[in-house]
């Protein structure tokens, strides 16, 4: 996966959701998808999120509930390249 690639390099990787699809949701997948269980997945949003001067006006993300359980419904389709943990 390309994403792995530049984490590994240490590149940033910006997210750029289409359509609906909000930016919290598509990296608590990949979060997910790299091993760690949902709620932490989760929780390392929101502390990500508090960065964020946006975050004053919206203080949680995903921004809705099935968004959340979008996340907690989702399934990795291949093993971990890294190790579990915090990945920032």
């Amino acid at each position: 996966m390309e994403i792995d690639l530049a984490l590994a390099s240490g590149a940033r990787v910006r997210a750029l959701p289409r359509r609906h699809w909000a930016h919290g949701t598509v990296i608590g997948c990949f979060l997910v998808e790299r091993g760690c269980a949902a709620e932490q997945a989760l929780e390392q949003l929101n502390e990500l999120w508090k960065q964020c001067a946006r975050s004053a006006s919206w203080p949680l993300v995903p921004q809705t509930e099935a968004q959340a359980d979008f996340i907690r419904a989702w399934r990795p389709h291949r093993a971990a390249p890294w190790p579990r943990g915090r990945y920032w």
